[in-house]
């Protein structure tokens, strides 16, 4: 029914309301929940490389990757790894960030994985032995320019996040863009 269902706002879980409320969570407890955020995400990935093909890995890496944060931030305002680090994303207004808001604020963190998806499924393509350096030389030749751009969306993901240490608030570069923070209730 219609009205059974709970807004996401009165979703049990981490406190909503004035944001100015909690404390800015720090470096090292994001940090601590992205590890087990990445640990979380691989299992999909793992569960797929038993049972399928190395596509069917790469397509499930790309959707897990694309869905997890952001659906996990919109409907609850934490993941796996923010819930047991006891942080939450909320918007500067304090409510939990729509799904929209919540995709653009980890678009920094997926961006990266589409290039190296390709540059991983051409690698495999040439099968290329590990100690061969004049292929591995080739290789990087050929595929440079999508290997540039790989070193791009990842420096600019790192420089998003290491945003923090520097920002009065502890907010990330894409925290700034999203509208949102990452704040403790400890």
């Amino acid at each position: 029914m219609e009205s059974d269902r709970i807004p996401p706002n009165e979703i049990p879980g981490p406190p909503v309301g004035n944001a100015r409320l909690f404390a800015p969570a720090g470096f090292g407890s994001r940090l601590a929940a992205l590890i087990i955020d990445y640990i979380v995400m691989s299992f999909p990935t793992m569960l797929a490389g038993l049972f399928g093909s190395y596509s069917v890995v790469i397509v499930v890496s790309i959707l897990t990757a694309v869905a997890y944060k952001p659906i996990m931030e919109s409907q609850l305002g934490l993941t796996f790894g923010k819930g047991i680090m006891r942080i939450s994303v909320l918007t500067t207004d304090g409510l939990r960030p729509n799904l929209a808001s919540a995709f653009l604020r980890n678009l920094f963190f997926f961006m990266p994985v589409f290039p190296y998806a390709v540059i991983t499924e051409r690698m495999l393509q040439a099968n290329i032995e590990p100690g061969d350096q004049e292929a591995i030389n080739q290789f990087a030749l050929e595929n440079s320019p999508m290997i540039w751009f790989f070193l791009l969306l990842f420096s600019l993901y790192l420089i998003s996040c290491f945003f923090v240490l520097l920002h009065n608030k502890n907010r990330a570069l894409h925290d700034l863009i999203s509208g949102t923070q990452v704040v403790s209730y400890r």
